[in-house]
């Protein structure tokens, strides 16, 4: 199991991170949230706002260099605007639901 993930800072709000990882989403966003990861590390804090499962870590890095590339900017850019104008329902996952319950500080569930 893979996870393709968006991170949202709090810091500067027009700032998203676009990530891959096979650890446990929460594990992940707690090495981000530390300060371990040194692209985050200065936009923390950050918030989970959307993620997709995905079969294998192999799946999961095509598609995170989707997103991060001009062949997936209309389909980025669809979900940021999703993610914008419903901040409530974060962290969304993807591709546009069902949602989940938001995580709470350092990637916990509440």
């Amino acid at each position: 199991m893979a996870y393709v993930y968006i991170l949202h800072s709090e810091k500067k709000p027009n700032w998203w991170y676009i990530g891959q990882t096979t650890l446990q989403l929460q594990e992940r966003i707690q090495i981000h949230a530390a300060g371990r990861v040194r692209s985050t590390k200065p936009y923390r804090p950050l918030t989970l706002a959307y993620f997709e499962e995905v079969s294998s870590r192999q799946e999961a890095m095509k598609r995170e260099w989707h997103l991060k590339h001009p062949a997936g900017y209309l389909e980025k850019h669809a979900i940021l605007q999703e993610l914008k104008s419903d901040r409530i329902s974060w962290p969304l996952r993807g591709p546009f639901g069902p949602r989940v319950p938001a995580l709470g500080a350092g990637g916990r569930a509440p």
